[in-house]
């Protein structure tokens, strides 16, 4: 990364208890430094303990030590006194460009490359430890990251309103439990196929995640709701096999015919079939195990919760 170029920078402060020894205002030195240095005012910037007005000098003032130590200024007597005996001049190299609000200057820091996760916790903590500096991180990493955990927020909010409709459809607090069990299922064979393709985890493939939580929970919807309405006219085990057989094929073409519409973007060259396999290979390998979820792990669990007291 590269840091920002420096120059030379001077700040000017007024010694106010030699001003009012020698009984001059400090409204005329403050004067007396603006038509010497010929200064425009650009603003203040709060430092934590006062407002320092920052101004730019102009091309005239080649030399503003040379043009201050030649000024002079009036007393309240009417004597002229050294400008330079009022004031306290200190030098430091500082970025040759910097952007400041009222709250504050900040100095920006480039990476061209991702400088690691180490990297920026250590930043943080050194930064963290000095009280007078914060730090921010801007980039499209950071957007990714603050995307996703606002995605990870709303799918958790959703799952709790889904939930609480199951349990008042079923008429049961644990069968809704069996439906959303779909979701983690195929949440895991999304990760899988990412990891055996070599694509990584992005907001791409976690709107594919998405779409692929809501087909696998409509399915199981569907077979749990079928089982416990076959259950109150025939025997348990005689329900789940007759749901399962007039489920069958509804969810098998379901996944079938989403797989199929996927399949050709995996297979597809440019710029947006590579953005868009991520969410293909998401799609595909959730619905791959939450398909085999609903027709195998959702009646065990269904058999399961009728023999609990």
């Amino acid at each position: 990364f590269g840091l920002p170029a420096t120059q030379k920078q001077y700040t000017v402060k007024i010694l106010r208890n030699i001003a009012i020894q020698y009984g001059v205002p400090h409204r005329a030195i403050v004067d007396r430094l603006k038509s010497t240095l010929e200064e425009y005012p650009l603003g203040t910037i709060n430092d934590g303990q006062q407002e320092i007005p920052v101004v730019s000098v102009s091309a005239a003032a080649r030399n503003p030590l040379e043009a201050i130590g030649a000024a002079t200024v009036t007393n309240a007597q009417g004597l002229q006194l050294p400008l330079r005996q009022f004031i306290e001049i200190n030098q430091r190299q500082a970025p040759r460009q910097f952007t400041a609000t009222r709250s504050g200057e900040s100095y920006e820091i480039k990476f061209s490359t991702w400088p690691g996760a180490q990297f920026i916790d250590a930043l943080r903590n050194e930064v963290k430890s000095t009280r007078k500096l914060v730090v921010h991180f801007s980039g499209q990493y950071f957007k990714d990251l603050e995307q996703v955990k606002e995605i990870t927020g709303i799918a958790m909010v959703s799952l709790l309103l889904l939930y609480l409709i199951l349990a008042a459809q079923f008429e049961s607090l644990l069968l809704p439990f069996i439906v959303i069990l779909t979701v983690p299922i195929g949440i895991a064979g999304a990760l899988l196929a990412l990891e055996l393709t070599g694509q990584s985890l992005n907001l791409v493939s976690l709107t594919g995640m998405v779409v692929m939580g809501g087909i696998v929970v409509n399915d199981a919807i569907l077979k749990v709701d079928m089982m416990q309405r076959l259950s109150r006219h025939m025997p348990l085990r005689e329900a789940i096999h007759q749901a399962g057989a007039r489920r069958l094929r509804p969810i098998i073409m379901t996944t079938a015919t989403t797989i199929l519409a996927l399949l050709p973007i995996l297979f597809s060259g440019g710029l947006g079939a590579e953005l868009q396999k991520p969410l293909a290979l998401a799609v595909i390998g959730g619905l791959t195990a939450g398909t085999l979820a609903s027709l195998f792990v959702v009646p065990v669990l269904f058999q399961l919760s009728k023999k609990l007291p």
